[in-house]
């Protein structure tokens, strides 16, 4: 019930590209490990998409989302690496609030 009009605001934030309060652009996390090269170019590929208020955000939130879990399975990161990543660009910490809409994993 609640995560449905938590779901509109993060796809209202999407759309407009911004962060919590709609003022700051979003921003890549800065992380302290490796993360392989697919991983990274589908974490530009959101931001950018964010920043340009693409019409495929579904699809790019859901590439990344494979990505992850690729990323873990293979052990190129470790599964805390996964929930940091999934934390923050799946799950609206990206915005400056976190929305538990999917799951991990």
């Amino acid at each position: 019930m609640g995560n449905e009009s938590d779901n509109g605001n993060k796809k209202n934030e999407i759309k407009n590209g911004t962060g919590k309060e709609g003022t700051e652009p979003v921003q890549e996390l800065s992380i302290d490990f490796r993360i392989p090269g697919y991983l990274q170019k589908d974490i530009r590929e959101l931001v950018n998409g964010i920043r340009g208020k693409a019409n495929n955000m579904e699809c790019l939130l859901d590439e990344l989302q494979g990505s992850i879990n690729m990323a873990m399975v293979e052990a190129a990161i470790t599964k805390e690496q996964a929930e940091i990543l999934r934390t923050y660009y799946i799950n609206g910490g990206i915005f400056g609030n976190v929305i538990p809409i999917r799951n991990g994993g």
